[in-house]
Order: structure tokens, then sequence, then C-alpha cells
């Protein structure tokens, strides 16, 4: 835990610091399935998940599929870009269950000025 005195930096894209990371506002992030090849026990195409900028979790999602893509959903929440996506706020992303394969979408939501 840091104490008080202590500054902890965030380094996010383009450059920019913040002091702490809950200085940085984060974005609400949407994961979709799009897509299930296999009879999945655990998701079915349509389901939501959303990750709020207060940190929950709403809808249910599989512990494989939360785990393998948590990277994605923190770097969405604070505005990291990854150069191979052809749309910046949209990525696709595999589920690593080899029995019942999925495919999400995992959108970073911007609010409308």
């Amino acid at each position: 835990m840091l104490k008080n005195e202590q500054v902890k930096y965030a380094h996010l894209s383009e450059g920019r610091h913040y002091k702490h990371v809950k200085d940085a506002m984060p974005y609400e992030v949407l994961v979709t399935v799009k897509e299930v090849r296999v009879d999945c026990a655990a998701h079915k195409v349509g389901d939501k998940i959303k990750f709020t900028r207060d940190r929950r979790i709403l809808g249910k999602i599989c512990f494989s599929a939360l785990a393998s893509m948590m990277y994605k959903i923190i770097g969405m929440r604070y505005d990291t870009r990854y150069p191979w996506l052809d749309d910046p706020d949209v990525a696709t992303h595999l589920c690593p269950a080899v029995d019942s394969p999925v495919v999400f979408e995992i959108r970073r939501i911007r609010e409308k000025d």
C-alpha cells in the first residue's frame, strides 16, 4: 500500500503521466460475445459484460475468458493504443478454452461530446 507522501505514476499512451492511476478517469469497457464456435456452457452470442468506471463487472463471464483478456480490458480502460488495431477502441479476443472457443469483442466506451 502506498503512503500518502509517496507518488505513483501511471505511464499511459501519448506521453501523459498521472500521479495515480485513479486520476486517469478510466473509460468503461463493454465486452460482447460475437461468436461461439462450439457449444459453450458459459456464453452465448450476444452476451454482454460491462466493466464500469468504478471497477465493477456487470454480467457473467467465465474465469478462463476473464483471465486471458484482462490486460486488454485494463489497457482499454486507461486509453492504451494498440498499433495493430484498425479501430483503436475495438479489439477482438479469442477465449483460450480449446474445447469451446468463443470470440469476444472488447470495446472502449467514449462519452459523446
